[in-house]
């Protein structure tokens, strides 16, 4: 396991949470142990108790340290009107911090998507920021809830996605040859 700084410059508790994430990225949760993440970190297990009290305490540190790289890429670059006013793709802020910190993206996606997951306080925490960056948007005149489900979905859908389609693109070029295509979520409201 790597780490995504050098270790020497940094305190325990972000060894620690550094540690955690890349486990919790390729292993998850469920299968990875505190004492994996003690020795990954260079600390003993006492002192991952001490300053997260336990595997869900790591787990919620990690959720808000990952909301909280989102959130300032997004804050980067954009304003709030352009998370629904029809921006299609991720931001450049989220796929370059993804692109440097592959690990954030894969944490994202074993959270959200894995079933042995059964805590909600990530997508919880990522509808609230999306809600509070529309509501924040003086020209909303009104919260549409739909919007805020089509930012979310532009923002994180594709990297939740992009493993699929990249397995069945991998796929599709056994048969064919051509570029490959870009992933775009996009959302309709039903009538």
């Amino acid at each position: 396991m790597h780490t995504d700084v050098a270790s020497a410059d940094l305190t325990a508790k972000t060894r620690i949470r550094n540690a955690a994430l890349e486990f919790y990225s390729i292993k998850g949760e469920t299968n990875t142990t505190l004492r994996e993440v003690a020795r990954a970190a260079g600390v003993t297990h006492g002192l991952v108790v001490h300053h997260f009290g336990s595997k869900e305490g790591l787990r919620r540190a990690l959720d808000q340290h990952v909301l909280a790289l989102l959130e300032k890429s997004l804050r980067e670059v954009i304003d709030p009107r352009a998370l629904h006013e029809g921006c299609r793709g991720g931001h450049g802020g989220i796929n370059a911090m993804l692109a440097q910190r592959p690990a954030i993206g894969a944490y994202l996606r074993r959270a959200l998507l894995d079933p042995a997951n059964t805590n909600g306080e990530l997508i919880t925490m990522l509808v609230a920021f999306a809600a509070d960056q529309v509501k924040d948007d003086s020209t909303v005149e009104n919260t549409d809830y739909t919007e805020i489900f089509a930012a979310l979905m532009r923002e994180i859908g594709p990297l939740l996605l992009a493993p699929l389609a990249n397995q069945i693109w991998t796929e599709l070029t056994h048969q064919i040859t051509g570029p490959v295509p870009t992933l775009h979520v996009q959302t309709t409201n039903s009538v």
